[in-house]
């Protein structure tokens, strides 16, 4: 049981604005452009159509001065998407198991990329949920993508570096079973938070943004230590 302390509803159509959700030490975006605008240059995107079919553990990634690490349980990753089309994910063997990004070099800041489900043919499934949990030093925050496309971006910006990203989904029945991906991942150095009044434009889609707010004592695969602030937020697309 967790308690609720906020929790916003927000409606917007086709070219509403929107700034980016600013909470604590973490800067969430819905747009890869504005995300890209407000980190510096040069950043690191790993595509991961280089990957062999299944890569061993921990994958170690390093380029342009950052490094990290992607880690999962004892199943291992498995390739999906299409390696004949060049566009491979990164994707793991148990719908029972996360991935997890961490061992961050001290300049990575800023992380996002394109998070969502496939099937067990290693295509996108359509309709699937997504657990997304981001640490920094200070912080955590969870993100539920509900009905997430292999099109939606989410980008996270730190004030004080990254820990870990963990991606996590819901088993909804043996029918129907979805297993986390990632595609498209991005690292960077932030150019500083500015004020409200100098954000971008967000430029969405219609419908609805449900965003709630709720604390937590714990998050999946790590304990939070003394005075470190755990968040939950839902974005539905």
């Amino acid at each position: 049981m967790r308690r609720v302390f906020s929790r916003y509803l927000l409606s917007f159509a086709m070219g509403m604005s929107l700034v980016p959700v600013t909470h604590a030490t973490l800067t969430v975006y819905t747009s890869r452009e504005t995300f890209l605008a407000a980190i510096d240059s040069p950043d690191y995107i790993e595509t991961f159509n280089g990957l062999p079919l299944s890569p061993q553990q921990p994958v170690c990634f390093s380029h342009q001065g950052f490094n990290y690490q992607a880690s999962t349980g004892s199943n291992g990753f498995v390739n999906a998407g299409s390696r004949q089309s060049g566009d491979v994910w990164l994707s793991i063997n148990s719908t029972a198991e996360p991935i997890q990004f961490s061992d961050f070099s001290n300049n990575v800041e800023a992380i996002g990329g394109y998070f969502f489900t496939s099937g067990v043919d290693g295509t996108f499934l359509k309709g699937g949920k997504i657990n997304l949990t981001a640490v920094d030093v200070n912080d955590s925050q969870t993100l539920e993508l509900t009905s997430s496309s292999r099109t939606d971006f989410i980008g996270l910006v730190s004030d004080t570096g990254f820990v870990s990203l963990t991606l996590t989904t819901e088993i909804t029945g043996s029918s129907n079973r979805a297993w986390p991906t990632a595609n498209d991942f991005i690292v960077g150095s932030t150019l500083g938070v500015p004020e409200a009044n100098t954000w971008g434009a967000v430029v969405l889609g219609g419908g609805l943004l449900l965003v709630t707010w709720a604390r937590r004592g714990h998050v999946r695969e790590r304990s939070l230590p003394a005075g470190m602030n755990s968040r939950r937020q839902r974005i539905q697309y």
